[in-house]
């Protein structure tokens, strides 16, 4: 690895047509390996943490990740005493409006996003878990110490103190139902127009009714 970094910071410094031509052979390649690397690498590139990140962080142990996910509405949230997962996720939903654990791989763009924040406090991903080799169950953690910034696994089992944050998202509401949104004539029928909620997928549906 120090020698392929060495012959880049020689092209780097090589001014020559012929040094841009290999840059962007090596680019190409990289681009190339790239888009086939799993989504936690990916994810885990993008955190560059310079601090310690547990090795069972995998996209074998937490499949699923995507590296473009958006992390539009997703925060960390203070439960504001000690908490277990269950206990975190029932304080959660009866917020106004209702949350929900925030997906591991939107949790790892968050703080990727915000670094100032990660180094300065503790925060939990109850979304997704993994089954060590002791048939422990962990989730993912990120915290600060110092200047570095770390990803660690925390066993589920037990507590986490109220300095802990959780990651979370808003809940997706169902669509209401509403009251009548118009009638019109057609010859001698009055027809209203209705909007109702599916009972099996929770779309909202419209129907005319003979008013």
């Amino acid at each position: 690895m120090d020698t392929f970094l060495s012959q880049i910071n020689v092209l780097l410094a090589d001014n020559s047509p012929e040094a841009a031509v290999k840059i962007r052979e090596i680019q190409a390649i990289l681009d190339r390996k790239v888009q086939v690397l799993g989504g936690m690498v990916r994810l885990l590139a993008e955190l560059a943490c310079n601090g310690y990140v547990n090795p069972n962080i995998t996209d074998a142990n937490f499949p699923g990740m995507d590296p473009n996910v958006s992390i539009e509405g997703v925060r960390p949230v203070k439960i504001g005493k000690n908490f277990t997962r269950e206990s975190a996720i029932a304080v959660l939903k009866a917020m106004n409006p209702p949350m929900k654990p925030a997906a591991l791989d939107k949790s790892i763009r968050w703080c990727a996003a915000n670094p100032d924040y990660q180094r300065s406090h503790w925060m939990v991903c109850l979304a997704q878990s993994w089954f060590d080799s002791g048939r422990d169950e962990c989730v993912v953690y990120f915290y600060g110490l110092s200047l570095d910034r770390r990803v660690r696994l925390s066993h589920v089992a037990g507590k986490w103190d109220a300095a802990h944050e959780v990651f979370a998202e808003q809940e997706l509401a169902l669509v209401p139902s509403v009251p009548p949104v118009g009638t019109r004539s057609l010859g001698h029928l009055e027809l209203q127009t209705r909007c109702f909620e599916c009972p099996h997928c929770g779309e909202g549906v419209i129907i005319q009714m003979k008013k």
